[in-house]
């Protein structure tokens, strides 16, 4: 059981770290989009960026409640 319960706190770990390294990304984007704007591509990236981290916290929800 402890090796089930540290494999659950790595992964709820992992994710937090995923989450918050893609906000700081999001932050950065949005930052430099107010002074020169945003490409297309960028704004698809940044899209994609936003799905992912909600993704992540849906998981993440999982994650905490199995423990």
């Amino acid at each position: 059981m402890p090796s089930e319960r540290s494999n659950g706190t790595d992964a709820v770990r992992h994710v937090k770290l995923e989450i918050d390294r893609l906000k700081v990304e999001q932050s950065k984007v949005l930052k430099d989009s107010i002074h020169v704007g945003m490409t297309l591509d960028e704004a698809r990236k940044f899209y994609e960026r936003r799905h992912q981290i909600t993704k992540l916290i849906e998981e993440l929800a999982l994650l905490e409640k199995a423990q």
